[in-house]
């Protein structure tokens, strides 16, 4: 299986697409008062998860003090976990998730974001394309977990491996990996934060 980190984060775009046309329908939607902004509220919210699902394990991973002694059996617990495919299980989270953005679309935002953006033609086409797409299997957040875990299982195994024989070299591996990473996570990063301002934006008001 070619599984990278492209391959994982390639859900990112669709929602930097959503932050994007949030931000320039915001008076429409903040200013209506139909209860549908709520259910929007619930979807940022569903998103957040998601992507801390992704963030957390992978800043986890970059971060392990592999060249300290003194965390040698902690870094040894959390690679045979990671290994042993712990973070799978949020796949079946995933997975429901999935199916309750597009009951909620389907029964709540996509008669709101007519009536509201009848105006805006392009902005309802986006939205309506975002939509379907985050409710299909084309950006499947169940498919992107279950390659993370897949993904980590792999680099954990090599990085285990190399521990038992040579320090310096896991070291310099998980440095490598670090470097073609961090961008990606400093992305999901940028999006968690832009998840979180939207989603007390839309359940506060």
């Amino acid at each position: 299986m070619n599984i990278s980190i492209e391959t994982i984060t390639s859900g990112f775009d669709l929602v930097e697409k959503l932050v994007i046309v949030l931000g320039k329908t915001r008076q429409q939607l903040l200013g209506d008062p139909e209860a549908a902004r709520q259910k929007l509220g619930e979807v940022i919210s569903t998103l957040e998860d998601h992507f801390n699902g992704i963030y957390e394990p992978v800043a986890t991973f970059l971060a392990l003090p592999l060249d300290d002694p003194a965390c040698l059996a902690e870094n040894e617990k959390k690679l045979m976990a990671w290994e042993g495919g712990a973070i799978g299980s949020l796949t079946v989270k995933a997975d429901f998730s999935c199916r309750q953005i597009a009951q909620i679309y389907q029964e709540h935002l996509d008669r709101w974001f007519n009536r509201v953006l009848r105006k805006e033609n392009q902005e309802l086409k986006d939205m309506k394309d975002i939509f379907n797409q985050l409710s299909g299997s084309d950006v499947h957040f169940y498919h992107l977990i279950g390659q993370l875990s897949y993904l980590l299982q792999e680099e954990s195994s090599t990085i285990r491996k190399l521990l038992e024989s040579n320090q310096a070299s896991a070291r310099a591996y998980q440095l490598e990996l670090r470097r073609k990473w961090m961008p990606k996570l400093q992305n999901c990063s940028s999006l968690l934060s832009d998840l979180n301002r939207l989603k007390l934006e839309y359940y506060n008001r």
